[in-house]
């Protein structure tokens, strides 16, 4: 009897452990199932931004070299048209081209942007105004590095005492660029600080060229400046040099001169489109005559007795 119990509880015992052993194996694989629902439901949700964004692809070349540029730094920015009225900043992404001079962006908004690539001892005409489009690869083109050409100069006071640093501020002085490297549709520019010597210099590429002073108010200040927001042409190899002079103030803002007095002779009116032209040529102390339909035919700006007393007849 004694042998008999002892088997039965030994049997129970394998059966109950055996029990055990099938949990712990459904545990295990129910834990299992649950990581891979996890994995797949997180891939998805990381995949789910590209699936809508676009992206941007493009390659770097130095035409120095012939060659494509490895390990160049490229940046890309939406334009501020772009951006208008909308919540986005445009925030600045960069990236690196690989052994081949290729780059890519992904998971852009459908924006404009402008695309440049930065390189020791060289300059870049950046891609302007690029669309990107949601769920598309944009191919852009070569992004073209060159040696390009120099803006250097200094800034100095009437007198030609040399300024380096903020009078209010204490600050070091810099003067910012824009241009083909830095479009004017963007929110970046390139900049360069003035030495103790009043001295500064950038580099630039071909085309028309914007420069200024980053403190509004010594560039409000300056000098002619608005000779400068005109932009200056660079069209060849030589260091364009760019003096800014400092006023002691601010120039009192010339009031617009007065406009001649009008000829005493009234002209008939012509239709309302227009008559704001018909104002202006009359202010300008010029003529004109209407048709049947009281539209102008033709406008003198000459001044003549002649005319003037044909025009008096006409008026009478």
């Amino acid at each position: 009897m004694i042998i008999r119990k002892v088997r039965k509880y030994k049997t129970e015992q394998r059966v109950e452990n055996v029990k055990v052993s099938e949990d712990k194996m459904l545990n295990q694989r129910f834990v299992q199932m649950i990581n891979v629902v996890r994995a797949i439901v997180l891939m998805v949700l990381l995949r789910a931004p590209s699936l809508s964004a676009g992206e941007l692809s493009g390659r770097v070349m130095d035409t120095v070299t012939g060659k494509p540029a490895a390990d160049v730094h490229v940046s890309i920015q939406a334009t501020k048209q772009s951006l208008s009225g909308r919540k986005s900043k445009g925030e600045l992404r960069e990236t690196r081209t690989d052994a081949d001079g290729k780059y890519q962006f992904s998971a852009l908004s459908s924006f404009a942007y402008n695309i440049w690539a930065d390189a020791a001892d060289r300059t870049c005409s950046a891609l302007n105004s690029i669309q990107v489009v949601d769920g598309e690869i944009t191919a852009v083109d070569d992004l073209q590095l060159v040696e390009g050409n120099w803006i250097e100069g200094r800034l100095l006071t009437l007198r030609g005492e040399p300024l380096s640093h903020d009078p209010q501020t204490g600050e070091r002085l810099r003067v910012g660029l824009n241009g083909p490297a830095r479009p004017l549709s963007g929110a970046s520019l390139e900049s360069a600080p003035i030495d103790d010597d009043g001295r500064f210099r950038l580099r630039v590429t071909v085309g028309r060229n914007f420069i200024r002073l980053l403190t509004p108010e010594l560039w409000e200040q300056t000098w002619k400046k608005e000779k400068y927001e005109r932009g200056i042409d660079i069209e060849d190899s030589r260091p364009l040099t760019v003096n800014f002079r400092i006023l002691d103030q601010q120039p009192k803002r010339r009031p617009p001169p007065p406009r001649p007095s009008r000829d005493p002779v009234n002209l008939p009116v012509p239709v309302a489109a227009e008559r704001d032209c018909a104002e202006t040529i009359r202010d300008l102390g010029g003529w004109y005559r209407i048709d049947d339909d009281r539209r102008v035919v033709e406008i003198n700006m000459v001044y003549d007795q002649g005319q003037r007393a044909l025009w008096e007849g006409l008026v009478k």
